[in-house]
C-alpha cells in the first residue's frame, strides 16, 4: 500500500507527475475499475460529465468534464485511450488528448489540449497485489497557483488513490 509521488516541471512549465505504488487487489480488479466508464460513474465524484464518445480499433475516445475548485473553471478533456495486456500479465494503458470536431470547446470550461497519461499495472507473485506506475502531464491552461499544485501532490493525488482503492473494494463486493 506504499505510495510515492514525484513531480517535475516539464516542457512549457507544465508539471509532470510520477506515481508508484502497490495495492491489495488483483490486477483484473484494478483494470476493470480503470476501464469501465459506467462503473467509474459510481465512484468518481470529480466529474461533471464522463462518456465514451466512440470506440474504434481498440481505442476509446472519451469526453471528461472534471470539477475544479469553485474559484476555477472546470477543465474538460477529449482523449483517446488504449490498453493492452502483456504476456507477463501486466496491463498498459495510454491516454492522449485529441481533437474532436463534434465536441467543440464549451463556454465556462477550459479545454485541456495537452494531456498524456500512462498506467502500467503489474501483478505481484501474490495474485492479490498489484503494483502500479502512473505517469501523466496535462496543461490546465491558465495560471494555477503553486499552493494548488502542492495541494494536488500532497492531498488530491493520495485522496484519488484512496478513492480508487475504495472502488476496487466496491467492485469486489458487487462481484461476490
Amino acid at each position: 500500500d506504499a505510495l510515492r509521488i514525484w513531480k517535475k516541471r516539464g516542457k512549457g512549465g507544465v508539471y509532470e507527475y510520477l506515481i508508484l505504488g502497490s495495492a491489495p487487489y488483483g490486477v483484473e480488479t484494478f483494470v476493470r475499475v480503470l476501464q469501465d466508464i459506467d462503473f467509474r460513474k459510481k465512484w468518481d465524484k470529480q466529474y461533471e460529465k464522463l462518456e465514451v464518445i466512440r470506440s474504434e480499433g481498440g481505442t476509446d475516445y472519451i469526453y471528461w468534464d472534471v470539477k475544479y475548485p469553485l474559484w476555477f473553471s472546470n477543465r474538460d478533456y477529449v482523449y483517446a485511450r488504449r490498453h493492452r495486456k502483456e504476456v507477463d500479465g501486466s496491463y498498459v494503458f495510454v491516454s492522449r488528448a485529441t481533437a474532436n470536431e463534434k465536441l467543440p470547446e464549451v463556454k465556462k470550461k477550459v479545454r485541456v489540449l495537452d494531456y498524456f497519461g500512462s498506467v502500467v499495472l503489474r501483478p505481484r507473485e501474490s495474485a492479490d497485489v498489484t503494483e502500479y506506475v502512473y505517469s501523466f502531464f496535462d496543461d490546465p491552461r491558465g495560471t494555477i497557483p503553486k499552493s494548488i499544485i502542492n495541494w494536488a501532490v500532497s492531498t488530491a493525488i493520495p485522496g484519488f488513490m484512496k478513492t480508487l482503492y475504495g472502488a476496487c473494494d466496491l467492485l469486489t463486493k458487487e462481484e461476490a
